[in-house]
C-alpha cells in the first residue's frame, strides 16, 4: 500500500470557483465556448432551413394556383369537346348530314396520315 502524506489545514475554500479549482473552471469555460459556438451554429443552420421552407411554400402556393387555373382550362375544354362530340354523334344519326360526316372523318383521316408522314420522316 502507499504512504500518505498528512496535509495541515489551511483555511476556509474560497466561494470563487477559479481560485479553489483553476482546472474545473477552465474546462467548464472551454465547455460553454464549445457549447455556445455550435449553439450558434445551430441557429444558423435553423434560420437557412426557416427560409428555404419559408420559400418552398410560397412555390407551392404558387403551383397550386397554377394547378387550379389549369383544372379551370381542361374544365372549359371538357365542355367544348363534350359539345362537339354530341354535335357529330346528332350529325351521324340524321340522314341528310350522314355525307357531311363522311367528309369530315375523311378530312381527319387525311390529316393524321400526313402529320404522321411529317412528324416521323
Amino acid at each position: 500500500m502507499g504512504t500518505y502524506k498528512k496535509v495541515a489545514y489551511t483555511g476556509p475554500v474560497s466561494a470563487d470557483p477559479r481560485q479553489s479549482h483553476p482546472i474545473r473552471y477552465l474546462c467548464r469555460n472551454l465547455q460553454e465556448e464549445e457549447n455556445q459556438a455550435l449553439a450558434a451554429k445551430l441557429q444558423d443552420r435553423v434560420r437557412l432551413l426557416r427560409s428555404l421552407s419559408i420559400e418552398i411554400g410560397a412555390e407551392v402556393r404558387y403551383q397550386n394556383s397554377l394547378l387550379g387555373h389549369l383544372d379551370d382550362d381542361l374544365d372549359r375544354t371538357d365542355g367544348v369537346l363534350h359539345k362537339a362530340v354530341t354535335r357529330v354523334a346528332h350529325l351521324a344519326r340524321s340522314p341528310q348530314y350522314y355525307y357531311f360526316v363522311i367528309i369530315f372523318l375523311f378530312s381527319v383521316a387525311c390529316f393524321a396520315t400526313v402529320w404522321c408522314v411529317v412528324r416521323f420522316r
